[in-house]
């Protein structure tokens, strides 16, 4: 890594620190920026953690579609951690799903497996009704 790249890092991470611009909105830009680093991934998506969960609920639709786009990503554990703790943010995701997955009625496609996971993330825990 080169020294001006390596500024840069600094600098992205200083503002991922911030806790006054930091949201979910700047996660969200950021992971679907992120293609090719999956260093900035996994660091957003802890980030995403520690964020209120009304605040990643508003962007729920676009974290759904990149897990569609990309599939296996960490992105995919952070939202089903928060399907597991919430029954309305599971409906939620839920309903979104069943949206994305009319294109799998075809062929096999990986947004089927993120369907389970949430589902068996939802009835193995607490929130199950």
């Amino acid at each position: 890594m080169g020294g001006g790249e390596k500024g840069r890092v600094d600098l992205l991470l200083k503002f991922f620190d911030s806790q006054t611009h930091f949201n979910s909105w700047v996660a969200l830009t950021y992971l679907y920026k992120s293609t090719s680093s999956p260093g900035v991934t996994d660091y957003l998506c802890n980030r995403l953690y520690t964020l209120p969960e009304e605040q990643v609920e508003v962007y729920l639709s676009q974290l759904c579609q990149l897990i569609v786009n990309r599939p296996n990503s960490p992105l995919e554990r952070v939202v089903v951690d928060l399907c597991a703790r919430s029954l309305r943010v599971a409906v939620k995701v839920g309903t979104l799903q069943r949206g994305n997955l009319h294109v799998c009625e075809a062929a096999w496609h990986p947004a089927g497996d993120f369907a389970a996971s949430i589902y068996w993330g939802c009835v193995q825990t607490d929130c199950a009704p």
